[in-house]
């Protein structure tokens, strides 16, 4: 298991400004899961389209502020939270 820490301002998003991204490597591969671990909740996030760029720009040592835009960009974002929250919590 391996933690990166990430602190970062995002306008016109609510997320929490410091957070910890938490996930294990050999699920992300088989299952395309990431584990984001915030300070007061916890989301399971289905990221299958996003888990490529992920683990290429984590290592190959990329400013994770470039990915993490993108990835709340995307237009599925909230209904993937909602349907993984009711189906997890």
């Amino acid at each position: 298991m391996k933690k990166i820490y990430y602190s970062n301002k995002i306008k016109k998003r609510k997320i929490r400004k410091n957070f910890i991204i938490q996930f294990n490597y050999i699920d992300c591969l088989k299952y395309h899961w990431i584990k984001y671990f915030f300070i007061k909740e916890k989301i399971l996030l289905n990221v299958k389209t996003l888990s490529n760029l992920f683990l290429m720009e984590l290592f190959s040592s990329f400013s994770l502020n470039m990915w993490i835009i993108a990835f709340y960009k995307n237009r599925n974002i909230s209904g993937i939270v909602r349907k993984t929250q009711n189906k997890y919590h």
